[in-house]
């Protein structure tokens, strides 16, 4: 697969039917440029990036003219700053287990107690 996508000049992915864009994932992992949907699951995968064109999907003229224009003037280096996630959030698999694990323990000891607070209020402490 990413011989086929060393061999591609960008990547196009109007989709607005996703839970998580893999193809942006791949694509920023080789550097290369690419035309994604404007919708939020493409600006949480893309990140932070310097080689992305956020793409209203339901409108073909735009996607039309931007293909045109990177065609024509290649791709400027403007760059897509992720917004901070609020927490509480994990950075990996471990991380996230601990995390519900104690959530878990913390609900439990508060239906032990009696009191019963809702899971929203539960915040992870490292």
């Amino acid at each position: 697969m990413n011989k086929l996508y060393e061999k591609m000049d960008c990547l196009l992915f109007p989709s607005r039917l996703e839970t998580w864009g893999l193809p942006i994932s791949e694509t920023k992992s080789l550097g290369k440029p690419m035309i994604v949907a404007d919708l939020p699951y493409a600006h949480e995968t893309v990140g932070s990036y310097d080689k992305v064109q956020f793409v209203n999907s339901a409108d073909p003229r735009q996607l039309a003219d931007i293909m045109l224009e990177k065609h024509l003037n290649g791709w400027s280096s403007v760059s897509v700053q992720a917004d901070a996630i609020p927490g509480p959030f994990a950075d990996n698999w471990p991380e996230l287990v601990d995390m519900i694990v104690s959530i878990h323990e913390k609900r439990n000891r508060s239906i032990s107690a009696g009191t019963t607070i809702p899971l929203q209020s539960y915040k992870h402490q490292q």
